[in-house]
């Protein structure tokens, strides 16, 4: 095998830089554009480290303003983690449909994996929590049927507390 080259002209070394930034996320991307320009991957990784910064210091010093009433945030992990357990307990989704819909509202995914074990942990929180929850002192509730997915679900709710106590 032969030794990849890094010094590229300046018109190769912008195509590159542009495409990796812009692939940033896709799988095989930097494998891909370094076999193709004959370049090392830690050569893509700097070149498309170096174009990001060049845009973000463009605008910042262009003095763009964000729209008014709009507004920035650092989303967090937790972040994330919070979406994906209302996402399947108030709409409610399926692990794959949560997945789905990741990219849209963040604008990243994560797997299935990591999704379920997010719905995971947060389930085993649920159930040490409800352990802890005396509901000797229920005198008074309200019991209905819903439907999740096309299938019953039986509530119970206790009317002093407003805890749900059954579903």
């Amino acid at each position: 095998m032969t030794q990849p080259r890094d010094p590229l002209p300046p018109p190769s070394t912008i195509d590159l830089a542009v495409r990796a930034l812009a692939g940033q996320g896709r799988y095989g991307t930097v494998s891909d554009l370094a076999r193709e320009h004959d370049v090392s991957r830690k050569t893509v990784y700097k070149l498309r480290g170096q174009a990001s910064e060049a845009l973000t210091q463009a605008f910042a010093v262009a003095g763009v303003e964000a729209p008014r009433g709009s507004f920035s945030w650092v989303l967090t992990e937790a972040d994330v983690e919070r979406t994906i357990v209302a996402l399947r307990v108030v709409t409610p989704s399926s692990v794959r449909d949560i997945v789905a819909m990741l990219p849209i509202v963040y604008g990243f995914g994560w797997s299935y994996g990591k999704v379920w074990s997010v719905l995971h942990r947060a389930e085993q929180r649920a159930r040490s929590f409800s352990q802890l929850v005396g509901l000797v002192d229920i005198e008074t509730v309200a019991l209905d049927e819903m439907f999740s997915q096309g299938r019953p679900v039986f509530a119970g709710i206790d009317l002093d507390t407003q805890y749900l106590f059954q579903l």
